[in-house]
């Protein structure tokens, strides 16, 4: 009975060890998610890689590394690793927006629109007004032809919320074309025959968002 009891004593000790190690990985691993955070935030994006490697490798859970490593990749231009980074992100931090998001962004961007579909309705899952994936849900829906009443209903939210006139001016172009399309003769709305904004694709996939 007695070395029954010292061999659970022994099985116990080791679990109490283990656990006191994964903590101190962890809380290793989410100082070092800092450092990468800071790093990337002055431009050091060699340091900032680094140091959140190191930070995933100790804790491959920490969501915030992982997202701020895709972020990382996607502003030196590596698309495919910061698809991978976001997308680990997004199934980690299921209550935030962010992830979802910025994995619609790299997708869009690497001209994976049906992904970045997906991605971007994953985020509206999450905040169902938030404001940028809805006007990039919308684009990319005009994108590949999805002329239709849920890319209406994207853009009329999108209308009702937005305050920056380049894209109160884009957003009332676009809504106006599309009701006319789908057979709304409005005749208090209107639209000219050329877009107001050729530069609406890149600004949209410019907003980046963090999540510390």
């Amino acid at each position: 009975m007695l070395a029954g009891v010292l061999a659970w004593m022994g099985i116990a000790g080791c679990q109490t060890q283990h656990i006191d190690e994964l903590a101190r990985a962890r809380q290793e691993a989410a100082r070092l998610a800092q450092e990468g955070t800071t790093a990337r935030k002055a431009g050091d994006f060699e340091r900032a890689r680094a140091k959140l490697m190191e930070a995933t490798d100790l804790d491959p859970s920490n969501g915030v590394a992982r997202h701020a490593l895709g972020l990382v990749y996607y502003e030196s231009g590596d698309l495919y690793n910061a698809a991978v980074q976001l997308d680990a992100a997004s199934r980690l931090l299921r209550d935030r927006v962010q992830p979802c998001y910025n994995l619609g962004i790299v997708l869009e961007t690497g001209r994976k629109y049906e992904q970045a579909i997906v991605a971007y309705e994953r985020a509206l899952h999450r905040e169902p007004e938030h404001l940028h994936t809805l006007e990039n849900l919308a684009r990319v829906r005009i994108k590949t032809g999805r002329y239709d009443r849920e890319t209406l209903r994207l853009l009329t939210l999108s209308l009702n919320q937005e305050v920056r006139p380049e894209w109160t001016e884009w957003l009332t172009w676009e809504t106006a074309r599309l009701r006319n399309r789908l057979g709304y003769h409005d005749t208090t709305r209107s639209y000219s025959a050329k877009n107001p904004s050729e530069n609406r694709d890149q600004r949209g996939k410019e907003v980046l968002q963090a999540t510390e």
